[in-house]
């Protein structure tokens, strides 16, 4: 590349400041991969989630105690839960405390928690797995990682087990924050999680539970959807965005839920580059429904969390 190419470049990029640094270069790709682009997830830093990772930090950093705490995480359905746990994994990938992460909806192994503890950590189950200690080898994994917190994601659906499963569940989780383990259980999921949670006395008293916040039309919004606009690949300024009348508009076809806005937001910006426009306007939110159908992407409303009825035991 000669200097002369590389000053022109720079020049042009400096033109694109309504996108952030570290995705500009996105900007010289073609109009199809900027497109799908679009679709990428990211996180976008807030505050409101900053006292939650300190608190995570806090706990993950203790030593010498009998008992590892536990914390309930819950947040309505398209609340954000999905995007802070990953970037809750994201961000303790780099540090010296590692946590392992399962998912307790249901899966094609039809694995129940003991299994998927087992195969987080790689450890063989099942009739040929051999005669060595499940426990001796579950404490060795975590002891040479450094695995200081299980992280349980979507508990809610352990409400789908049988009453005598979901109490064995429990006992499970309680055993692994204290005994031989002591290792930090993070859980996550709906509110129907904190029923799951306090399905067993003892495990119920042992969890914190802080519900993660709404979202409400204000400015914590208003930044929240500036900073997601910005790292978009469009080549204009999308200065609607920052009006009162897009917010609002915006807030209202969303119903307030992150991962609907959030779509709204991709579908808008995906079509803007496809039509030549390369902003996101006012007139992409009024015809939202139409543009988020032609990117497959669903807005659901937003419902209260149903109790599943619990299946009779046996």
């Amino acid at each position: 590349m000669t200097l002369i190419f590389r000053a022109a470049q720079e020049f042009m990029m400096s033109d694109f400041k309504h996108v952030v640094e570290n995705r500009r270069y996105l900007l010289e790709l073609d109009i199809t991969q900027r497109m799908a682009i679009c679709g990428d997830d990211f996180w976008v830093p807030m505050q409101r989630y900053d006292k939650y990772f300190k608190i995570i930090n806090k706990v993950l950093t203790r030593q010498n105690q009998h008992q590892a705490q536990c914390i309930l995480f819950t947040a309505r359905p398209g609340g954000g839960k999905t995007a802070f746990v990953n970037q809750i994994m994201e961000v303790y990938q780099f540090k010296s405390e590692k946590i392992m992460k399962i998912q307790m909806e249901e899966n094609i192994d039809k694995f129940r928690l003991k299994e998927l503890i087992l195969d987080a950590f790689d450890i063989r189950t099942g009739p040929r797995a051999g005669r060595a200690s499940r426990t001796a080898m579950l404490r060795r994994a975590i002891a040479e990682g450094n695995y200081k917190a299980l992280l349980a994601d979507e508990t809610h659906d352990a409400l789908n087990e049988a009453e005598r499963t979901l109490l064995q569940n429990m006992s499970l989780l309680k055993h692994m924050c204290g005994g031989v383990f002591k290792m930090v259980v993070l859980a996550f999921g709906n509110g129907a999680a904190s029923e799951v949670i306090r399905s067993d006395d003892q495990t119920g008293r042992r969890f914190v539970h802080y519900v993660l916040p709404g979202w409400g039309l204000d400015d914590e919004f208003k930044e929240f959807v500036w900073s997601y606009v910005s790292h978009f690949p469009l080549k204009l300024r999308s200065s609607d965005v920052l009006k009162d009348e897009f917010l609002a508009k915006l807030y209202k076809a969303s119903w307030g839920v992150m991962d609907n806005f959030v779509k709204i937001l991709k579908a808008s910006a995906e079509v803007a580059i496809e039509s030549g426009d390369e902003c996101i306007t006012v007139a992409h939110i009024d015809n939202y429904k139409d543009i988020c159908n032609q990117c497959g992407y669903a807005i659901i409303k937003p419902t209260p969390d149903k109790k599943k009825p619990r299946r009779e035991k046996f």
